[in-house]
Parts: C-alpha cells; structure tokens; sequence
C-alpha cells in the first residue's frame, strides 16, 4: 500500500498499523478479562465491574481500526501512514481533515457503546454470582 491509497473518512492505514491495532485488540481483550476475573476473585464489589468499560471500549477500538484500516489517533491528529510504523504524512485537505475527525469521532462512539455493554454484562454477571 502507498500514500495513494489513502482515502479520506475511509482508509489512513497500510498493513503494519493495521497489524499494530489488532495485536492492541487482543492485549485489551485479555486485559478485559483478567480485570473482571481478578475483581471476582478480590471479592469486590459488583459496581467495579464497571471499570472493564475502558479496556473493554480499547479493545473495541482497536478491532474497528485493524478492521476498517482505519486508526481514529490519526484521523484526530491529521496524518496516515501506509508506511513503516512511526512513519506519518499530514492530511493537507480541509475536506479531507473533517471527514477524518467525522469518522473519528464515530469509532469514539461506536466503542464507547460496546465498552458499555461489555461492562454492564460484567456487573451482571458479578451481581448474580
């Protein structure tokens, strides 16, 4: 993949990020875990399951991105890179630039919720145990 493949809104990743947001993926998913396992075991309170949210939404996240080849930082931030990771280019586009951010802010959203429904299940499951 180039710099060509770049599409604004849709597409600001090549394969090694791409590569980089699903090993993330599975590192949060496995933290997601051992966060709501250990807080089992600790005998906490079921209210903290409610803090696999944020691993939870990480991870949900990370999937979307790895999936759409598509990285929220950077639409954020104004850059891609179909490059070696750590390498970027800016978005110079005006258009292009808000139809980033507006992707964005829609993975935000999107992983937000599943976040949410990751940790609500959690509590539940906490609650009935």
């Amino acid at each position: 993949m180039t710099s060509e493949d770049y599409l604004p809104g849709a597409c600001n990743i090549g394969p090694a990020e791409t590569a980089r947001r699903l090993r993330g993926a599975w590192i949060s998913v496995a933290g997601t875990l051992f966060l709501s396992v250990a807080l089992y075991l600790a005998d906490a309170s079921p209210v903290w399951q409610l803090t696999t949210w944020l691993p939870a939404s990480i991870a949900a996240v990370s999937f979307i991105q790895a999936r759409s080849h598509f990285c929220a930082y950077f639409g954020f931030r104004g850059i891609y890179n179909f490059a070696e990771l750590g390498e970027s280019q800016k978005v110079i586009l005006e258009d292009a630039l808000r139809a980033d951010r507006k992707r964005s802010l829609k993975m935000a959203a999107q992983s937000g919720l599943i976040g949410a429904v990751v940790a609500i299940v959690a509590f539940t499951i906490a609650t009935l145990l």
